[in-house]
């Protein structure tokens, strides 16, 4: 099977440690989704489940980080202190691909080599380990017919052809993530949302935010203008 794009992994979520308000983020720290394996699937079966809000599923997710900090004593997150966070550490993180050519190509490499990981909610997830059952849809990492597999062969071969033309690593980034955001809905909010928890776009929501973030740092507006 072919997925077809016209030019993106999951949003990992960040380390389980809050930082002061006045604390300097000198890290882009990211530790994989909370609670859940890196499960790869198909929509060859969806699970009837009505689709939640994006700040539910947030909430949710939240929660189960507060719980882990609760258990190591450490200061909880409010959601706008959790929001603000993250959009701190993707600044961050843009601001050093845009200024960082051997990072920028770093990271452009490193997402050409991941797969793309299932966006399942830890409560979810554990609803599914309780049952003994595995989500639906699943594949196995070495099966030829899942397209996590045949995604991210598509995308080595893209990053390839750009780093071909000679581009700048920023600029491979940038197509990159571009890249992640046109591939088909059907993978964007099937594939990559099994349980069918997430509303529609939900990921590519993330791409596009880091897209507009970068853009806005490589072509900053004058605000004096």
């Amino acid at each position: 099977m072919q997925i077809n794009s016209q030019s993106a992994h999951a949003l990992s979520l960040f380390s389980y440690t809050k930082r002061t308000s006045n604390e300097n983020l000198n890290a882009y720290e990211v530790s994989g989704p909370s609670g859940n394996p890196p499960t790869t699937q198909a929509q060859s079966e969806r699970a009837p489940a009505t689709p939640t809000t994006v700040s539910s599923v947030e909430q949710n997710t939240l929660n189960y980080i507060n719980s882990l900090l609760q258990k190591e004593g450490k200061d909880t997150y409010t959601l706008d202190e959790w929001q603000n966070y993250q959009t701190d550490l993707r600044v961050e993180h843009m601001q050093k691909i845009a200024n960082d050519p051997g990072y920028a190509k770093e990271q452009a490499s490193l997402m050409a080599e991941s797969f793309d990981l299932a966006m399942i909610p830890a409560d979810v997830f554990e609803s599914y380990t309780r049952r003994g059952i595995k989500p639906p849809g699943t594949f196995a990492l070495d099966d030829p017919n899942n397209p996590v597999i045949q995604v991210r062969n598509q995308r080595k071969d893209f990053h390839q052809q750009k780093v071909s033309e000679g581009l700048s690593p920023v600029e491979i980034y940038m197509e990159m993530l571009k890249f992640n955001r046109n591939l088909p809905d059907s993978y964007a909010d099937g594939v990559l949302d099994p349980t069918n928890s997430y509303v529609d776009g939900h990921w590519k929501s993330h791409i596009g935010k880091d897209i507009d973030i970068l853009a806005a740092i490589l072509n900053p507006v004058d605000a004096s203008a």
